[in-house]
């Protein structure tokens, strides 16, 4: 009985313990009609997003108001890597199945 009573005891307490906690999720609005597939935030401030349409977008104050930037054609941004605030890579494609390229920019 003592033996129940502590394996209960101690399943109720790790049940307790292991509850997950789940964090809580800001949206953000931008001014871009498209869809956006990658992002990459650089500092708390500075944000990168891209997606459909060869959108890109920068926001400088931590995602309340967004710049489009563009990359130069309409190829999906597909991933985003920025090392700080002005020197990055991106992923672009013209589409789901079709080969992509990397592009790179040293001033953001």
């Amino acid at each position: 009985m003592k033996r129940n009573f502590t394996t209960n005891l101690f399943s109720i307490a790790l049940s307790i313990i292991t509850i997950p906690v789940f964090g809580q999720w800001d949206s953000f609005t931008t001014n871009s009609a498209y869809h956006h597939y990658a992002v990459d935030a650089v500092s708390a401030n500075v944000i990168y997003a891209g997606g459909y349409g060869g959108s890109f977008l920068k926001s400088a104050d931590g995602g309340d108001t967004w710049d489009l930037l563009g990359i130069g054609s309409t190829d999906w941004v597909n991933a985003i890597h920025f090392e700080d605030e002005l020197t990055g890579w991106i992923v672009a494609c013209p589409g789901n199945t079709d080969p992509g390229d990397i592009l790179k920019t040293t001033d953001g």
